[in-house]
């Protein structure tokens, strides 16, 4: 479990992430064609009224600030929480919305804690929010299922909707590779159907959508320190060069060639995500 959340290494290993990705244009263009219509649109909050945004662990603000300019189309009037661990992503967050004019009519508060830490503090009174996202942070959780649950019942209001994004469970690209990595590292894995699980036990609505790009993995079979830091992002492990360096490297290699790789020259890894759009109803715990 990650507890160092003002290291670097998180934030170096996301950056090598981003490059070697089609992340940011993949949620970019997600976000365009689908917040409107498949999660804006669900929320009952008059569009006179004040909406309030909580972003659980939203990092350095570039999905948020996507989703806040989407916002901003319906409703003229934001109060935007930032609940983020890491201090120097906060401070990240802080230098990017001051590059974004169109974004200052928002009430920022950005508030260094996590999930557990927020949810013990808050001053806030139930359904203060209209609309919560937890994109890839529930990871880092110590009981994700109860921040999850705690999050709707206390915080999210009727008529909200609480936006969650996980890596996909299904087979090839990302989720194999993990499923390998976590075979022989003896750790437990997260992903869609743990937060299905989740949502079905509660009983709550939602709905689901798909983001899908890819990761050029090439580093990894090469052994380049960019590989390695990519595995350790990918697999959520610190262990990645003994893996590329030990024994069972030429194992590991192949099951990613055979199990994991897009099927077009070179080395790139396919990678899914599952949105969660979960909407509050009345009575519902």
């Amino acid at each position: 479990m990650l507890t160092d959340y003002d290291s670097t290494t998180m934030s170096v290993a996301f950056d090598v992430y981003r490059k070697l990705s089609r992340h940011d244009q993949a949620y970019a263009v997600w976000f365009q064609q689908h917040l409107q219509d498949d999660v804006i649109s669900k929320m009952t909050v008059g569009a006179d009224e004040t909406l309030r945004f909580l972003s659980i662990g939203g990092g350095s603000g570039e999905k948020d600030i996507i989703i806040l300019s989407e916002l901003l189309k319906k409703y003229p009037k934001i109060d935007f929480t930032l609940v983020e661990p890491s201090l120097l992503q906060i401070e990240k967050f802080r230098a990017n919305i001051a590059g974004q004019p169109s974004l200052s009519s928002i009430n920022f508060n950005l508030i260094k804690a996590t999930a557990e830490e927020y949810l013990e503090t808050a001053s806030v009174e139930n359904g203060h929010y209209h609309f919560i996202s937890m994109i890839h942070t529930v990871y880092y959780m110590t009981d994700y299922s109860d921040v999850i649950r705690q999050l709707y019942v206390n915080l999210l209001s009727v008529g909200g909707v609480q936006f969650i994004v996980v890596v996909s469970d299904e087979t090839g690209g990302v989720s194999s590779l993990r499923k390998y990595v976590y075979q022989i590292t003896f750790t437990n894995m997260l992903d869609s159907t743990d937060v299905v699980n989740v949502l079905n036990s509660h009983g709550y609505k939602f709905s689901t959508g798909k983001v899908e790009y890819s990761v050029d993995g090439s580093g990894m079979f090469d052994k380049t320190e960019e590989g390695v830091v990519l595995l350790n992002f990918l697999g959520h492990i610190e262990n990645g060069s003994d893996i590329l360096n030990g024994d069972d490297c030429d194992g590991f290699l192949a099951f990613v060639r055979e199990h994991c790789l897009e099927p077009r020259e070179g080395y790139y890894i396919k990678k899914r995500d599952v949105a969660f759009i979960v909407e509050k109803q009345q009575g519902i715990k």
